[in-house]
């Protein structure tokens, strides 16, 4: 869909990989697809309105429910950069999102914390993948969010690298939407692959 990888570069066991379009007119249509049906799944008015077409199927008189749906707020640039990376991870990284983070919010404005991206990556044999995403109107290269700040990219990136505790949350979030669900055979076989990984790092610090 016109996503194309610009640059890589590695350092130690971190890999950084560029990706964007090769035209204009791809990122449009990207946006007006792929990153719009995102946005559309997270939309908890539009779900709403949805089931209560379903309840009408059935003879139940919604005609006064659906006036009371409210309908949310505009999109930030930061939910829309979210939809983005999620849309573009899945179209070319094989990553999964089985839970839309979205739907967690409280209020109609909630920005809520912790990591944006919690899913899986890989297939057949797949992988916890956490991330976190940054939007921005700057034109620096990098721009101040990724690199400025106590809760830039780089920090927050490094925080799940370095922190135990982050990871076992975001496991622990995951696990409570994949259980009972078509998702609870990804997240065993992730499971097992990150604490084999675990085991094999401790087993390293013993031996230096």
């Amino acid at each position: 869909m016109g996503l194309i990888q610009h640059f890589q570069s590695e350092h130690a066991l971190t890999q950084v990989v560029g990706i964007g379009f090769d035209s204009e007119d791809a990122c449009k249509q990207f946006f007006a697809e792929r990153v719009r049906a995102k946005l559309r799944e997270s939309d908890g008015a539009a779900l709403l309105e949805e089931q209560l077409v379903e309840l009408g199927d059935t003879g139940f008189d919604i005609s006064s429910l659906r006036m009371q749906v409210v309908a949310p707020p505009a999109q930030k640039d930061w939910e829309v950069g979210e939809a983005f990376a999620e849309a573009a991870l899945e179209d070319h990284h094989e990553a999964k999102f089985p839970w839309q983070t979205a739907l967690d919010k409280r209020t109609p404005r909630a920005s809520l914390p912790g990591p944006d991206l919690v899913g899986f990556h890989g297939n057949p044999q797949p992988r916890f993948l956490f991330g976190e995403g940054k939007s921005s109107s700057e034109a620096a290269c990098p721009p101040q969010v990724i690199v400025s700040g106590d809760d830039c990219l780089a920090n927050q990136v490094r925080r799940l690298l370095t922190s135990s505790a982050h990871r076992q949350k975001l496991i622990e979030w995951l696990l409570v939407r994949c259980r009972g669900t078509g998702w609870e055979s990804p997240f065993e076989e992730a499971l097992k692959r990150y604490y084999a990984s675990c085991s094999l790092d401790i087993s390293r610090s013993n031996a230096g």
